[in-house]
């Protein structure tokens, strides 16, 4: 019997861990793991600031639209490409009963126009959609189809791009990019 325990004792002192070997395989492959995966990751982290600054600027639009026909009064969009910033004023711009909210888009994400797009929507009290804030007169430019917005990470692979027609209706779609993102 005293052999059998000198025996499970011995064996015993020497299974205490793991050997260095074993602990420099098992990061060596989970290093090489981590490198796999790394570029998935920057691709959903651009995809995802592009959703959101999309996101953020379709809400911009559907609550600028919302307050023209809730207050009966222009809601105007100004948008901000260098600073990244889109600012809604309801109301008359100059008068002291006008509001303004301002929405920050992510640094990282650009927004372009498409099709000679305004930087400047105003949200008529008619439901009409126009370029710039001359809302009155006849020379006033309706939008018309196709004009939009593109939002893009600055060297992302994935564009959406913001639709907005005259009639108010606002829509989003997702495309591939294939180099620059402007």
């Amino acid at each position: 019997m005293k052999v059998f325990n000198r025996q499970y004792h011995r064996n015993q002192n020497h299974d205490q861990g793991f050997t260095l070997i074993e602990l420099v395989i098992t990061i060596a492959i989970m290093a090489i793991i981590a490198a796999m995966a790394a570029p998935s990751m920057q691709r959903q982290i651009q995809q995802a600031k592009t959703r959101e600054a999309a996101s953020v600027f379709v809400n911009a639009l559907k609550e600028a639209r919302s307050q023209a026909l809730i207050t009966q009064s222009n809601t105007i969009v100004t948008l901000d490409t260098a600073a990244k910033r889109i600012t809604l004023t309801s109301g008359a711009v100059n008068a002291s009963n006008s509001t303004s909210k301002t929405y920050q888009i992510d640094n990282s994400v650009n927004i372009s126009q498409i099709s000679d797009a305004p930087n400047i929507i105003t949200f008529a009290a008619n439901k009409g959609v126009y370029q710039g804030t001359d809302t009155e007169s006849t020379e006033r430019k309706k939008i018309t189809l196709g004009m939009g917005y593109g939002v893009c990470f600055n060297k992302g692979l994935l564009k959406s791009i913001v639709k907005v027609d005259g009639n108010g209706s606002i829509s989003t779609e997702e495309t591939a990019v294939n180099g620059s993102c402007s």
